[in-house]
């Protein structure tokens, strides 16, 4: 899934015993002459799709609400090699 968003973004991974819900942090890039600019980032969750199960209650509900970045979770699909992105914002 990293591999969809680095034409247009720098990735950040989260270490896997940091991961409470955020697998990777990605900076929107856009180009300016022939540099980079960063721009809006953005955090994401990824899931295969035999376990594409996202739920929020109680603290889960507060963690999401408290996030400062806007949250995609994304569903992978091995068998048909394809990546579904949501939004909840």
């Amino acid at each position: 899934a990293i591999q969809m968003f680095r034409p247009f973004a720098a990735i950040a991974q989260v270490d896997r015993a940091e991961d409470h819900g955020i697998d990777f942090v990605a900076t929107l890039l856009r180009k300016k002459g022939r540099t980079f600019v960063a721009e809006d980032s953005f955090a994401v969750q990824v899931k295969v799709h035999t376990a594409a199960y996202f739920e929020f209650k109680g603290e889960g509900i507060d963690w999401l609400t408290g996030l400062q970045l806007p949250y995609f979770p994304v569903v992978v699909n091995l068998d048909r090699a394809t990546v579904s992105l949501y939004t909840l914002n």
